[in-house]
């Protein structure tokens, strides 16, 4: 049993680890890990003109 004891600890460390790696990369990330689009200004007219849709109203003049 005390096997089991030292398994369940090892994991616990672990798992500590990988929550304090995490947190630190969130704050200080390595340059590797950064994606290439990160601090550009985002891509313009990417997907072409914006076609707009007329609609015809009907203006009916009231009769007095």
């Amino acid at each position: 049993m005390a096997n089991t004891d030292e398994d369940k600890k090892k994991k616990f460390e672990e798992l500590m680890f990988k929550k304090r790696w995490s947190n630190f990369l969130k704050k200080c990330p390595i340059t590797s890990n950064l994606h290439k689009n990160i601090g550009k200004a985002p891509a313009c007219n990417t997907k072409g003109p914006k076609k707009e849709i007329i609609v015809a109203v009907d203006n009916k003049k009231k009769k007095k």
